[in-house]
């Protein structure tokens, strides 16, 4: 074997050990650039969830708030028929007996003539 076919087998190992090193660097950079995006989707996709999240607490929120002035006014109006109910009663038990009295009366009335 000559120094030239030593040196062509050389050259070609080394050819191949250089291809070979590009492979596999491309292939982890693919694997990286991979993970990268997939990392910047994961990342979008919690903003998005989050976004989601916050507008529907903030959501919520403004309908527990609406809620409680909702039960507070129907507190106050309860309060005010409760007045008038008893008002009612009152003047009710007053006309009960204003048409008691006006019974007797009568009564008495057609019992004189």
């Amino acid at each position: 074997m000559t120094s030239d076919h030593i040196i062509e087998i050389l050259l070609g190992l080394l050819t191949l050990v250089v291809g070979l090193v590009t492979f596999m660097a491309a292939t982890r950079t693919d694997r990286e650039q991979s993970r990268a995006e997939r990392v910047a989707v994961d990342a979008a996709a919690y903003k998005r969830a989050q976004d989601i999240y916050e507008g529907a607490l903030k959501t919520l929120r403004e309908e527990l708030d609406t809620t409680r002035n909702d039960l507070h006014e129907a507190r106050v109006e309860m309060v005010g028929l409760r007045q008038e109910l008893t008002d009612t009663r009152t003047e009710l038990s007053k006309a009960r007996r204003d048409i008691s009295s006006l019974r007797a009366e009568l009564h008495r009335y057609e019992d004189n003539h």
